[in-house]
């Protein structure tokens, strides 16, 4: 549990200082083929993935179902370029911070309104 915090750590600290760069995860990715297994229940409005060397940093948010709460659904997942031998780390505060960091470099809706409202 500690590493898995300290590995969380470490990537937010990489995405605020723009050292990995984070895409949203859409079904024509490779990577998305990849992980069939995983893909069907992805949230694509909120499942991205980042490319270390060859390999991949993956933060799936699954599809919701009727109360499941965000941090409920977010796992993040380390893949080889091999698609084999996959870790995750399974939801925590701590990758809800992570996953809410990287989805606010994203344009998102509630800039549009914000933006309107204050015109």
């Amino acid at each position: 549990m500690a590493r898995d915090i300290e590995v969380i750590n470490k990537l937010i600290e990489l995405t605020k200082s723009k050292k990995i760069n984070w895409y949203y995860l859409g079904e024509a990715d490779s990577i998305y083929n990849g992980l069939s297994m995983y893909a069907s229940g992805f949230d694509h409005d909120n499942s991205f993935y980042s490319e270390i060397e060859s390999d991949y940093i993956v933060l799936v948010a699954a599809r919701p179902t009727s109360d499941q709460l965000l941090v409920e659904r977010i796992t993040l997942l380390f893949v080889p370029n091999t698609f084999r031998d996959i870790q995750k780390i399974n939801s925590s505060e701590e990758l809800l911070k992570l996953h809410t960091l990287v989805k606010s470099n994203f344009p998102n809706s509630e800039e549009i309104i914000n933006h309107i409202l204050n015109m």
